[in-house]
């Protein structure tokens, strides 16, 4: 088959990563795979793809001319005979939409379409949002909910049928997380004491991943523990970074708070922590709590969104009420005296079973396949 994977950004987030690893692994499976972005940040981890036998093309019209972006994608799928476009957000959505001819069009929905996107919430953009989401929408063959939550909200918000609409949950690539280096090795690199346990988040630093509650959960546990205080690794980039390190100095816990930024090594600093916390007010389903499960670490997150998809209570994780740092606080002090070793033994079997990229990409083919084909 021959796939054109398209995105309209490539910033460090989690759709940049989960396009990458999608292309990847169609190759991998024998398909013939473009690459579409618009070049940024994550330009370096895209162009790597070339590795896998991933066709990788920059075009930045995808952020500053859509009608050339337009214009440019059609030329580029009459000359390479592409049978399936497989967008990533709103634009790349928009684009697909008016540029594609007979080809079958599908699309994975990572964002609440406006629910979780700040810059929808000004009415005049907002007003634009919602028809040009819907119109691009109407048009896809097949619309990809990441989570139970995020096909709801679809179906309800843009009216998409259950023929067209189907759930295949987040996924991590297994290979990228092995050869973990050694727990002690990155307590060193990042200057760690050995005697304090270690507490870690991904996520991009901003409101809606819920970091500020996060930290008044750890000065609720440091206030509770006599030594040992842990350590919260915050890592990501964003916009509250600031006020993060401010509300860490006002909470008087800038001892046990360290904000790490972007980091390659991110899978190497989950998997040396004790705990990992997914303290979202909004979230589809987060591939780093995924491979956090995969890494064995407990975790604990919101009872929001798609979450309860892969964290069941006492099963796979622990679930708190969002934005109730109290609640938090309690968890993450019962997860630190216990011991977690059945929670995450099933909590890695239910990823392996359940949300590997390989089985993601496996699903998307079948329901693709089943999609009659049209004539342009």
């Amino acid at each position: 088959m021959r796939v054109l994977e398209l995105i309209d950004r490539a910033s460090r987030g989690g759709a940049e990563k989960h396009t990458r690893l999608f292309s990847e692994e169609l190759a991998r499976q024998g398909h013939k795979v473009w690459l579409v972005h618009p070049g940024g940040p994550y330009t370096p981890d895209f162009a790597a793809s070339s590795r896998h036998g991933v066709n990788v093309i920059e075009l930045p019209a995808l952020r500053s001319n859509l009608i050339v972006a337009v214009r440019l994608l059609r030329s580029l799928l009459a000359h390479e005979d592409i049978e399936v476009i497989h967008s990533h957000q709103y634009r790349a959505d928009l684009v697909t939409a008016l540029a594609a001819s007979g080809q079958v069009l599908a699309t994975t929905i990572h964002n609440f379409l406006g629910k979780d996107l700040p810059w929808t919430r000004a009415p005049f953009r907002r007003a634009l949002y919602y028809p040009f989401s819907r119109f691009a929408l109407s048009r896809m063959n097949l619309v990809i909910a990441t989570s139970s939550y995020g096909a709801a909200y679809v179906r309800q918000f843009f009216g998409i049928d259950d023929e067209r609409l189907k759930i295949i949950l987040n996924s991590i690539d297994p290979a990228e997380l092995s050869n973990i280096r050694p727990a002690e090795k990155t307590r060193a690199e990042l200057e760690l004491p050995r005697d304090r346990p270690l507490i870690a988040c991904a996520a991009t630093l901003e409101p809606r991943k819920g970091q500020t509650h996060l930290l008044r959960a750890i000065a609720k546990v440091c206030s509770e523990i006599s030594e040992q205080h842990p350590v919260l690794l915050l890592l990501g980039e964003g916009p509250q970074e600031r006020e993060l390190t401010q509300l860490a100095k006002d909470l008087g816990i800038e001892d046990s708070v360290r904000l790490l930024g972007f980091r390659a090594d991110a899978k190497d600093v989950i998997a040396a922590c004790d705990v990992y916390i997914q303290p979202s007010l909004v979230d589809p389903l987060p591939r780093a709590l995924l491979e956090a499960m995969f890494l064995r670490v407990p975790v604990i997150a919101s009872n929001v969104d798609g979450i309860p998809d892969v964290v069941t209570n006492g099963r796979t994780g622990h679930l708190v009420p969002p934005a109730d740092y109290r609640a938090l606080a309690l968890s993450i002090l019962r997860v630190l005296r216990t011991d977690s070793s059945e929670v995450t033994g099933r909590a890695r079997e239910f990823v392996l079973q359940r949300c590997t990229i390989g089985s993601m990409v496996r699903s998307f083919l079948e329901h693709v396949e089943r999609i009659p084909r049209t004539t342009s």
